[in-house]
């Protein structure tokens, strides 16, 4: 059996948080994992120092 995996990159960089003093406007990437077309991980990324920011 034959196992099909594909990353789909999905980006945005303008975002509210719940919680947060402002509108957090960062860059940041989701990274979806699909192996035989069920999401198996999920990675963010983003500026972190623009996060902490907008929370402290």
């Amino acid at each position: 059996m034959s196992s099909v995996e594909e990353n789909i990159l999905a980006t945005r960089s303008l975002f509210e948080a719940f919680g947060a003093k402002d509108i957090i406007d960062s860059d940041f990437v989701h990274v979806i994992t699909l192996r035989n077309g069920r999401w198996v991980r999920f990675r963010d990324f983003m500026n972190t120092a623009i996060a902490v920011a907008a929370f402290g």
